[in-house]
């Protein structure tokens, strides 16, 4: 899901939320995304490269 720049201020319009604690979230939202998308692809690498060699090359 890419990341709307409109999505902090639909938070603090419609929802009363503060602003540090809508950058707070959606930043530990985007980190954790981030690092379980570099570690699972890295993974699914690896598995994939031991049947199809040249899938590094994709």
């Amino acid at each position: 899901m890419p990341m709307d720049p409109f999505q902090p201020i639909f938070y603090l319009r419609n929802h009363g939320v503060e602003i540090l604690e809508v950058g707070t979230v959606l930043g530990l939202f985007t980190a954790v995304g981030g690092l379980l998308g570099i570690v699972t692809g890295g993974l699914l690498g690896d598995k994939l490269r031991e049947n199809y060699p040249m899938v590094g090359c994709i």
